[in-house]
């Protein structure tokens, strides 16, 4: 047994080193914490030798690295207090010079990846387009899943991580009719747009074109507040022509549902490609997709994948989670969302930034 505490699950926890290289027994460290439900995300050692550990550990494993000095410091003390040669001292720079990094994980078919910024110029869809502007201008490809029912603890939470997140989702349909407040929405809708994010309306439309018309248009007016909503594809196409109807004449858009993250879901690979199909043949209002993988080579399409914590494992009724690295650097997707990782988390500000240096970075490792 590797790790063996007292604390309860989730407690952040530091890792400690006297020297870093390579930054390799961190990693062990981090990853038997974070096997045992511990949250990792710094770690501080006394001396950073300079040879890629701090960047591996950043770009791979998302952990700040913070030393008491550098290889390169050390060596300008030794040499300043007379106790190396100018010629020792010069080698050893060299030496630490051409040793500093180690290139990330890449996969082939990241090294052919487009960059957000050629996806914006490519993007035909207003919301996709948008959001991917977002996510240049932020350096964020998270999205913050707020599975909460009161509105205080809603709009509290979006202040918070608002800076850090490229837009929010919300479950409209878990508030109680009578405790609906379109006034408390509306200033959750002020939030985005001070702070730059979407906002996401996870109600995974499933009906008729009619009936999604009206709880679209009705009820909780998502149609007023939602830049982008979810959808099935289950009943075909009308549910695309309801919510363009929906939309008047505002920029709003769909993610259609092609995957899900519970055990012993039906979406299999058939329904999943004829998902795919209905998206292609309406790229003016899907946006995207709710998967678990890259499904599409469509610039404009979205791929968010939920089910994602700093570490892998089984979650609560069903729910398997994958890291930040697994979803974005192995399977493509471009965006994760995060819930109770966040909003359980005793510091929720710095488990976003957590979140969100992890994803970026993912996609960025080439």
């Amino acid at each position: 047994k590797l790790v063996d505490s007292d604390l309860p699950k989730g407690s952040n926890c530091l890792v400690i080193e006297d020297v870093v290289t390579s930054g390799t027994s961190i990693v062990e460290t981090v990853t038997a914490l974070r096997d045992a439900e511990f949250n990792v995300t710094h770690a501080v050692t006394f001396i950073d030798r300079e040879q890629g550990g701090k960047e591996r550990l950043a770009n791979e494993y998302n952990v700040r690295l913070s030393s008491v000095c550098t290889g390169s410091q050390v060596i300008d003390i030794l040499y300043q207090n007379n106790k190396i040669s100018a010629e020792l001292k010069d080698y050893v720079q060299d030496y630490l010079s051409s040793n500093n990094k180690i290139a990330c994980k890449a996969t082939p078919s990241q090294l052919n990846r487009l960059q957000f910024q050629d996806r914006a110029l490519l993007a035909t869809n207003p919301v996709a387009k948008k959001l991917i502007n977002i996510i240049m201008q932020k350096t964020t490809n998270l999205i913050f899943s707020a599975d909460v029912d009161d509105f205080d603890k809603l709009l509290k939470l979006a202040s918070i991580v608002g800076p850090h997140i490229c837009a929010i989702k919300t479950h409209i349909n878990t508030f109680a009719v009578e405790n609906f407040k379109l006034d408390g929405i509306r200033k959750l809708r002020q939030i985005a747009d001070q702070q730059n994010f979407l906002i996401l309306e996870d109600s995974k439309f499933a009906d008729i074109g009619n009936t999604v018309y009206k709880q679209y248009v009705h009820g909780y007016h998502i149609a007023e507040w939602a830049d982008f909503v979810t959808a099935h594809a289950i009943a075909g196409p009308g549910i695309i022509e309801a919510l363009k109807k929906g939309s008047g004449d505002r920029d709003r858009a769909c993610l259609l549902i092609a995957q899900m993250s519970s055990k012993g879901n039906l979406a299999s690979e058939d329904y999943t490609n004829g998902v795919v199909k209905i998206a292609e043949d309406n790229t003016d209002f899907v946006a995207g997709f709710i998967c678990r993988q890259k499904l599409s080579d469509q610039p404009s399409f979205i791929h968010a994948t939920p089910g994602v914590k700093l570490a892998a494992g089984d979650g609560t009724l069903g729910q398997q989670y994958l890291t930040p690295d697994e979803v974005i650097g192995n399977r493509q997707s471009d965006v994760i969302i995060v819930g109770s990782g966040i909003y359980e988390a005793s510091d929720p500000l710095a488990t976003t930034i957590a979140y969100k240096e992890a994803a970026f970075a993912a996609y960025n490792c080439t």
